[in-house]
């Protein structure tokens, strides 16, 4: 523990609430009630994801901020009511991809030149990753998707589809525009995995047998002019 790794160190712990002592009472006094800190805390948590659940098997939206495109209403549909100015640009980028064969990278360089379009965060910058997002959300075509992932220590895991709860929105955009753009961002990480980051002799043409991705070069600094 910290405290342990302080005392090792040299430094001593001192509690402002507790008043716990070096004597043998202390210490158990101190284990019990981190022990039911720990106990409340994941009593809250329970309490809090079970208002959620309840809360999207109500029909409402409960994953944070608003998806950009929409902000908090819980008397809107879906608990989103449609922010005309974004639902716009989120329109222009499905548009651009879908219909303009614009890449992502092109779009976020056109967003970026239009003062018009401004970020979630406020910024006229727009990164790939956003406009990403954007076209993966199933929101913008009518519905979304509640408790789709569980947290198993640091790692993020797919709960089984049964258990997802759905709920309906107002759509920004016709569903058979956002399944191409689906099938178009599979399509285009199918020939990203078989492109090398890097250009030497065997290019694209080793690959691995497991993943299927191909191996590439790699160079470093052997000094100032030269790698």
């Amino acid at each position: 523990t910290l405290e342990l790794q302080g005392e090792e160190l040299g430094a001593r712990v001192e509690f402002v609430q507790g008043n716990y002592d070096d004597s043998p009472e202390g210490e158990v006094r101190k284990d019990l009630d981190a022990t039911f800190a720990k106990w409340e805390n994941a009593k809250r948590v329970e309490r809090c994801n079970r208002g959620k659940v309840r809360k999207a098997e109500e029909g409402l939206f409960v994953a944070g901020r608003a998806p950009y495109g929409y902000k908090m209403d819980e008397n809107a549909k879906g608990g989103l009511a449609v922010d005309s100015k974004q639902a716009q640009v989120v329109r222009r980028i499905f548009e651009l991809y879908v219909r303009e064969r614009e890449s992502i990278r092109g779009i976020a360089r056109r967003l970026s030149a239009d003062s018009d379009a401004i970020t979630h965060s406020g910024r006229s910058k727009w990164a790939h990753s956003s406009i990403r997002r954007i076209l993966k959300n199933t929101t913008y075509a009518g519905h979304g998707f509640y408790n789709k992932n569980q947290r198993d220590g640091t790692k993020t895991e797919a709960r089984p589809r049964e258990e997802w709860i759905r709920y309906e929105t107002t759509p920004l955009i016709q569903e058979w525009m956002f399944d191409e753009a689906q099938e178009r961002l599979a399509e285009n990480k199918r020939i990203r995995r078989k492109q090398p980051k890097r250009i030497y002799l065997l290019s694209g043409m080793v690959l691995c047998r497991n993943c299927d991705r191909p191996y590439h070069a790699q160079t470093r600094p052997a000094s100032k002019e030269r790698r």
